[in-house]
């Protein structure tokens, strides 16, 4: 397949020429088709991952924005037209200024990438969180952005989970640090101690510099035989409850003991939550 192009030409003698010019746009015209095609499957890829998919042509300040980009905040593929403030005017107010200045760097050059976690507002006026990615694909022969290319990932759930788990350990912490009985910490394997509350270092006369690291069997608190029947039922019921127990403090004291543990995964490792009640005086 050729296209040709015309030019006339009248000459001082009075003599019209035309000259024709042909060029071969097979090969042209097929890597334009593969670059179509290859377009076609990155879009389905992103859609089918659930993000949203955002192409920005900063010339004109129109934007594509996938009909996955305006389901995820609550519209429908007609509800949003082809501008940059569509998005701009969503962020929440107090996220603005930093996902614009998160712009504003990519396009001067100062990041290689544009990455932001914000707010954006949907239809019902609800927020959700999003992690908006994306780069600057093509400049102008001058270096200036002329079109960039992204996506939109909704981050509404994991947000929320990590705001509960914060919730959770903040509470486990209170609890932990404040109980009026002992309460450690152990690894399973080998009986370290990892982490101490108040109370416990209040009744073993043990600094945390001093203990934690080191097993409750060197500590002299209980013997080897005594740990390893507490690792059995660990492993056999996944905890142990209200276990009358003998063990000794710092000074060599006898303590009968209750004692009560929970198995439990923590950085992927098994870790021991125990708690120690003094029942000497019963």
């Amino acid at each position: 397949t050729v296209e040709g192009s015309s030019n006339q030409i009248t000459l001082e003698d009075g003599r019209t020429w035309v000259i024709t010019v042909f060029r071969e746009i097979a090969l042209r015209k097929h890597e334009r088709e593969a670059l179509l095609g290859q377009a076609r499957r990155w879009q389905k890829a992103i859609e089918a991952s659930g993000d949203g998919l955002w192409d920005w042509n900063l010339d004109t300040q129109e934007v594509y924005f996938s009909d996955t980009w305006k389901r995820m905040l609550g519209f429908g593929p007609e509800d949003i037209s082809a501008h940059i403030d569509e998005w701009k005017t969503r962020i929440h107010p107090d996220d603005r200024e930093h996902a614009l200045e998160a712009i504003r760097r990519h396009l001067a050059g100062e990041t290689d990438t544009y990455r932001c976690e914000h707010r954006v507002r949907c239809r019902d006026g609800s927020y959700k969180w999003i992690l908006d990615c994306g780069s600057v694909v093509e400049r102008t022969p001058e270096g200036r952005p002329r079109r960039m290319i992204g996506t939109h990932k909704d981050l509404t759930e994991a947000r929320t989970i990590q705001q509960k788990l914060a919730e959770s350990e903040e509470k486990f912490h209170q609890a932990f640090h404040h109980a009026p009985l002992i309460m450690v910490v152990t690894n399973l394997a080998d009986g370290r101690i990892l982490e101490a509350n108040a109370w416990a270092q209040r009744v073993s006369g043990i600094e945390p510099a001093e203990g934690l690291g080191r097993s409750v069997v060197e500590l002299g608190w209980f013997t080897e035989a005594d740990r390893m029947k507490l690792v059995g039922l660990l492993h056999s019921q996944g905890r142990v409850i209200d276990l009358e127990m003998t063990g000794r403090t710092r000074t060599g004291t006898v303590v009968n003991c209750l004692v009560n543990c929970q198995l439990v995964v923590i950085g992927g490792e098994q870790r021991v939550i125990t708690t120690l009640q003094d029942i000497t005086a019963r």
